[in-house]
């Protein structure tokens, strides 16, 4: 998961703490984790796990789903939201690109060809 998501999803973590009027601690006891580590996952410095983000947001009447990307605007059109920016994605490297570095007289070689 990306800071970027990271930091959405402990947005509205966070968001939905502070309407309830708990503190991270309400929170903390009612999942039986330690207030630092809900506080990590609020401002996205956590990498959670899936099992740990269900946990914390059922307790706070949430629940974690996936939203198929053509029908995203209109589910967040019906909560009154903001159509969220796309998480940066990167290409994955393969086993050749981290075992190899490439040498760079390789390239020289074919352009004088």
């Amino acid at each position: 998961m990306s800071e970027y998501e990271r930091q959405r999803i402990g947005a509205q973590l966070s968001a939905r703490r502070k309407e309830r009027k708990w503190t991270v601690k309400d929170v903390a006891a009612r999942t039986g984790r330690q207030p630092s580590r809900v506080s990590e996952m609020e401002t996205g410095r956590a990498n959670s796990t899936v099992d740990a983000l269900v946990q914390v947001g059922e307790v706070m009447g949430l629940r974690l789903m996936f939203v198929p990307d053509d029908r995203l605007a209109d589910v967040m059109a019906l909560l009154g939201q903001p159509v969220p920016g796309r998480a940066r994605t990167t290409t994955p490297l393969n086993v050749f690109d981290e075992v190899f570095i490439p040498d760079p007289e390789d390239g020289d070689e074919e352009a004088n060809h």
